[in-house]
């Protein structure tokens, strides 16, 4: 669970490190009043490029070589570990 934090943590770090610049270069001001250029911009660069990584993501999971073979593998490796664990 650790990890997994850790990990969110970091790419929501990352992803609003590459985003406000952008939007900054596009001359969106958040102190400001801004026109529907700014706006488009700020809508844009938070709407198309998650969804661009989402597909992304979406397509390496198709293509994860998960069998039913290899499922049945994986939960009798974790039922020994865990019966490992129970003994100690």
């Amino acid at each position: 669970m650790a990890v997994w934090s850790l990990g969110t943590k970091f790419f929501q770090a990352l992803a609003l490190g590459i985003a406000l610049p952008m939007v900054s270069y596009f001359g969106f001001d958040p102190k400001g009043v801004n026109g529907p250029d700014e706006l488009f911009a700020l809508t844009f660069l938070m709407t198309i490029p998650p969804m661009l990584l989402y597909a992304a993501s979406v397509f390496v999971i198709w293509r994860f070589p998960l069998s039913e073979a290899r499922l049945v593998r994986l939960r009798s490796a974790f039922q020994r570990r865990d019966a490992r664990r129970s003994s100690v």
